[in-house]
């Protein structure tokens, strides 16, 4: 078993496990909601990626359907997170549902398996997580509290971390 199954596998677990523990939280509160949905959109792209890895190109599809979930999820959890409406998060929330839902109609044309349309969805979620990092960079700097600006400091290093090794792992997959 390569690195690539076994890592695909532990964060699919993960992402599932986080995703189910977050929705059995008291008080249930809208930001576990989104965090939970984030969690499985996030789960959802693992599996199809680890399940892609065993057949081969045939599920390239649902790969393409999966990272199609992540941008919505992505801008609900972190406009939530940031409790404040910035521009940013104001105009991208139904820009991406209506280019995820774009993006599903278009799945399932000719052109939804090309590799082409699977480098147009990685593009699309890279720039709205690109763009949810600069409004979290935006809170930091506006933060009141030096403990808020150190929360979100570490927030949002360990997403440009877990960007960083995640772009690797996309790059690998959209190429082969």
């Amino acid at each position: 078993m390569g690195v690539g199954i076994t890592s695909a596998a532990l964060a699919s677990i993960v992402a599932l496990t986080v995703a189910i523990a977050i929705l059995f939280r008291r008080p249930r509160r809208d930001l576990y909601v989104y965090f939970s949905a984030f969690a499985f959109s996030l789960f959802l792209w693992h599996a199809a990626s680890l399940v892609s890895m065993f057949t081969g190109t045939v599920v390239g599809l649902v790969q393409s359907i999966s990272a199609l979930f992540i941008p919505p999820t992505t801008v609900l959890f972190f406009r939530e997170l940031l409790r404040y409406e910035v521009a940013i998060t104001r105009g991208l929330v139904p820009a991406t549902f209506a280019l995820s839902g774009f993006g599903l109609l278009v799945t399932f044309t000719p052109w939804g398996d090309t590799i082409a349309f699977r480098a147009i969805v990685m593009l699309y979620t890279g720039a709205v997580i690109v763009l949810m990092g600069k409004a979290l960079r935006d809170r930091m700097r506006h933060a009141r509290s030096e403990n808020d600006k150190k929360r979100l400091r570490y927030l949002l290093y360990g997403g440009v971390i877990t960007a960083v090794l995640a772009s690797g792992g996309v790059y690998g997959g959209v190429i082969t």
